[in-house]
């Protein structure tokens, strides 16, 4: 799954995250990671608690949005 433009949402289980969604649209992916960035950064808004980006070194990167309420969404998205 880091071979391509995806969103991945995930809800907390015990210690462990399950994947409860895919989404493969990259019009959704980008308009999604968006509104996280621009409420996160821009509203300062607080029930997003952190976003880390890691570099996959394939010419995409990881993006993970972790919430407050146990749930977290991974984008992958290519590096520019």
């Amino acid at each position: 799954m880091n071979n391509k433009v995806n969103m991945t949402i995930e809800v907390k289980n015990g210690k462990t995250y399950e994947v409860t969604r895919i989404c493969e649209d990259r019009a959704e992916v980008y308009e999604s990671l968006a509104r996280d960035m621009v409420n996160k950064k821009l509203c300062c808004c607080t029930y997003i608690k952190s976003i880390k980006r890691i570099n996959l070194y394939n010419g995409f990167e990881k993006i993970t949005v972790t919430y407050d309420n146990d749930v977290r969404r991974v984008y992958v998205i290519e590096s520019h």
